[in-house]
C-alpha cells in the first residue's frame, strides 16, 4: 500500500513537471515565435504597399516622359514656322514672307505696320507679334492669300479683317488686317531640346 502511494506521488509530481514544461515551452517559445511572425506579416504588408507606390510612380513618370518627349518633338518640329529676328527686326522678314504669299495674286500691297506684341501668359515661352497689313485686292484674291499663308505659316492668326470700298472699282477693296505672329519670348535663350535637329513624325504636321 505504501508502494503504490509513492508511485501515485511520482506520477503527481511527474505531471506537475510536465505541465510546468509545456507552460514553460508556450511562454518562452512558442507566443514570441506567433508574436514574430506577426510581425512579419505586417511588414510584408508594409512592403507590398511600397512595391505598389513605386510601380505607380514609375508608371506616371514614363508616361510623363513619353508626353514630355512628344511635345517637345512638336516644338522642335514646329520651330520651323517660328521666326527669328534679323538683327533685332522681325518685320522686314515676315513682310517677304507675306509678299510670298501674294505672289500669283492681284494683291498690292500699300503697307506693313508694327501692331505691337501680345503676352500670351507669363509663364509661356512664346508671345505673339502683331503686324498690321494695308493692301488693295478683291475678297475671292483675299481668302486665296489667307489660305496661302495658313498652310505656309500655320502658327499664323488673322484678326480685325476690315473691307472698305473703292469708288470706280467694285472688284477691288482697300483691306486691312493684323497678322498674329508666334515669336520666341527669348529667341536668344530658346531650349538646348528644341534646337537639336530632328526628324519629325509624319502626324506632327497633321
Amino acid at each position: 500500500m505504501s508502494k503504490s502511494k509513492e508511485q501515485l506521488q511520482i506520477l503527481i509530481l511527474s505531471a506537475i513537471v510536465l505541465c510546468g514544461a509545456l507552460f514553460a515551452g508556450v511562454y518562452f517559445w512558442l507566443l514570441p515565435m506567433l508574436e514574430e511572425s506577426k510581425i512579419t506579416k505586417a511588414e510584408v504588408k508594409e512592403l507590398e504597399l511600397k512595391m505598389n507606390t513605386a510601380r505607380q510612380y514609375i508608371q506616371k513618370t514614363s508616361e510623363f516622359k513619353l508626353k514630355h518627349q512628344d511635345s517637345v518633338g512638336r516644338l522642335k518640329y514646329y520651330d520651323r514656322y517660328i521666326p527669328k529676328p534679323v538683327l533685332g527686326n522681325y518685320r522686314i522678314e515676315m513682310e517677304k514672307d507675306l509678299t510670298s504669299c501674294a505672289e500669283g495674286l492681284p494683291v498690292t500691297f500699300e503697307s506693313f505696320t508694327d501692331a505691337g506684341i501680345s503676352e500670351i501668359g507669363q509663364k509661356s515661352l512664346f508671345q505673339i507679334y502683331k503686324v498690321r497689313v494695308n493692301c488693295k485686292t478683291g475678297t475671292e484674291e483675299l481668302i486665296r492669300l489667307l489660305e496661302k499663308v495658313s498652310v505656309m505659316y500655320p502658327l499664323v492668326s488673322v484678326t480685325e479683317i476690315a473691307i472698305s470700298p473703292i469708288d470706280g472699282t467694285p472688284m477691288q477693296h482697300k483691306i486691312s488686317f493684323v497678322v498674329g505672329w508666334l515669336i520666341w519670348k527669348d529667341p536668344f535663350n530658346i531650349p538646348e531640346s528644341i534646337t537639336k535637329p530632328l526628324t519629325a513624325p509624319a502626324h506632327f504636321g497633321q
